[in-house]
Order: structure tokens, then C-alpha cells, then sequence
């Protein structure tokens, strides 16, 4: 097996890990928002597609900066 086939196998569990990790989050994110988003704001009870793509937009929009910038 090369070098770059087993980058590309790397890259591939790591895809499939990070959105099963997603999609388990999806549940507590979903449990969270119904329980306490709903009866604060009278906004719609959500699933676990929309707690999904909830959880997907606030991991682009709140992201931590990993960039180390030396003076």
C-alpha cells in the first residue's frame, strides 16, 4: 500500500468519524434546544435533522483559532 493510498484512507475514517460524532451530538443539541428554546423564545420544536445542520453552522461560526502567531 503507498504512502498517498493510506492518506487518502486516513482522510476517509476520519471524514466518517467526525460525522458520526456530529450526528451523536445531534441528540443532546436537539433534547436541549426543545426542552428549554422553545418555552423561552416560543420558537419551533427542531429534530435531529435541523439539531444536525444546527450543530454543523455553530462548529463554522464559533470555531476556535488554532493559529499561533509569533511576534
Amino acid at each position: 500500500m503507498t504512502e498517498e493510498t493510506r492518506k487518502m484512507i486516513y482522510q476517509l475514517l476520519a471524514s466518517i468519524i467526525m460525522i458520526i460524532f456530529g450526528l451523536l451530538f445531534a441528540f443532546p443539541l436537539k433534547w436541549m434546544w426543545n426542552y428549554s428554546i422553545v418555552y423561552i423564545f416560543d420558537l419551533p420544536i427542531i429534530g435531529w435533522g435541523h439539531a444536525y445542520c444546527l450543530w454543523i453552522l455553530s462548529s463554522w461560526f464559533f470555531k476556535a483559532n488554532l493559529i499561533n502567531i509569533k511576534k
